[in-house]
């Protein structure tokens, strides 16, 4: 018999993206597993009617004292529903009835949101960079070690018959520890970089929208 609810893992939210979970909830929504509940390590969905709801994920600065809980109150009485919290993250939810679903923040403060969370990913992505180089650097150091230490006792390694690059096996493990460290600063590098791209083009969509209010 199949569950009617299941409980998925999901990335930490510094690797996480708001229109991608926009994207990602949606999906699954119109696949009947509507988003009950998250939380810093897991989503929690809930079998339903195919689209019963449609989800807005919106990042909000976390410094601003109580505005966050009146801005939920504010969107509960127009019918939106807090799902839950991923540190600056708020996942909201209403009924599919048909109206647009609008976030009601005040645009200015939408925009300087977005503007924080694109340097925060702009940032995050240097760091990973940065990781990611000196990782890889630390893989070719070990490599070199092992290699340039068997080269230099070759002849105590053949005179007690001992194995070629047996520096190298016995390296190896650092070897191979820093260059899978090294694949993954990359591809944190890579997704974060992205997702900067994607904030940077909300952001531009915010500004645009702000030009022709005035």
């Amino acid at each position: 018999m199949e569950k009617d609810t299941k409980r998925v893992w999901h990335l930490p939210y510094c690797f996480l993206e708001p229109g991608e979970l926009e994207r990602k909830f949606a999906r699954l929504a119109a696949q009947g597993w509507l988003l009950e509940k998250c939380t810093y390590g897991t989503y929690t969905y809930r079998r339903g009617a195919p689209n019963e709801y449609e989800y807005r994920v919106q990042y909000i600065y976390e410094s601003r004292d109580g505005q966050r809980a009146d801005y939920v109150k504010t969107l509960a009485d127009m019918g939106v529903e807090k799902v839950g919290d991923m540190g600056s993250f708020l996942v909201l939810r209403k009924k599919a009835d048909g109206t647009p679903f609008i976030l009601y923040s005040d645009l200015d403060v939408r925009i300087m949101d977005a503007r924080r969370l694109m340097r925060i990913k702009i940032i995050l992505a240097v760091v990973f960079v940065l990781l990611a180089a000196d990782w890889f650097y630390n893989t070719w150091v070990w490599y070199d070690l092992a290699v340039s230490f068997d080269a230099m006792y070759a002849e105590l390694r053949e005179t007690y018959h001992q194995p070629s690059f047996l520096s190298l096996r016995l390296w190896g493990k650092h070897i191979a520890w820093y260059a899978v460290l090294g694949v993954l600063g990359t591809a944190a590098a890579v997704r974060t970089a992205i997702q900067a791209v994607r904030v940077g083009k909300t952001y531009g969509e915010l500004k645009r929208k702000r030009l022709i209010e005035e």
